[in-house]
């Protein structure tokens, strides 16, 4: 799965790097994003000749939910089923996102601890993960925006910490997953079968660096969540 991950970036770098819509605003660094909590992430607005970045809550609320809460259990999807849930397929049809990070965090059992793991792309600087979105209304008729990230099996040099990671959308293929006329189910199981890349190396290769505990609370925010920590003798 995708828990908590991280977005530590200027925000020309990334309106250059994903081509949104409008000038650069500020970024605010997030070094532990957490579910619930709002971040950015990429769609298309009607109309709108490129993307454009939108914060909304981590955890995907259906438009038929009766309450909120309902997102906390759906931060991920599961890139075999999505088509088939009911809280994924209609999102997956014609409201897909990209959910830019630098990193993301997965822990490991390590004697009777959970230690966590930082994991960065090789060569790369900005990752998009593949996400659906969806609006919900509150009583007083208000919109909520939340998301969810796409999960498919690890990276070989992943397979080790988790049994899952988050699906990366290549930059040469951005575009394709925004737009609804492209078939998302079709998108999601070429990338299953290993097949979503005319050239192999797009394929991102990733780094592991062992992390303090700092970052295993979403209380905490701030750059000691990436401090490293050194290998046990």
């Amino acid at each position: 799965m995708c828990g908590r991950y991280t977005l530590v970036v200027d925000g020309s770098e990334l309106w250059q790097e994903l081509g949104l819509e409008g000038p650069p605003e500020i970024i605010e660094p997030r070094y532990n994003v957490a579910p619930t909590q709002l971040a950015p992430v990429v769609g298309w607005r009607p109309g709108a000749e490129r993307p454009r970045l939108v914060n909304m809550r981590w955890g995907l609320v259906p438009s038929w939910a009766e309450d909120p809460s309902v997102g906390n259990r759906m931060i991920n999807a599961r890139s075999e089923t999505a088509a088939t849930k009911p809280a994924f397929r209609k999102a997956l049809v014609s409201r897909r996102c990209l959910v830019p990070a630098t990193g993301f965090f997965e822990w490991k059992l390590e004697g009777k601890a959970k230690q966590p793991y930082l994991i960065t792309p090789k060569g790369e600087s900005i990752l998009t993960f593949a996400g659906l979105w969806e609006r919900w209304l509150t009583p007083a008729r208000e919109r909520l925006f939340s998301y969810t990230i796409l999960t498919m099996p690890p990276a070989p040099e992943l397979a080790a910490l988790h049994d899952r990671m988050p699906v990366v959308v290549p930059a040469a293929e951005r575009d394709l997953w925004l737009d609804a006329s492209t078939p998302g189910p079709e998108m999601l199981a070429s990338w299953l079968a290993g097949r979503a890349h005319a050239d192999a190396s797009l394929a991102p290769t990733f780094s592991l660096t062992r992390l303090s505990h700092r970052v295993s609370s979403v209380k905490n925010d701030d750059p000691a969540c990436l401090t490293p920590e050194p290998e046990l003798l």
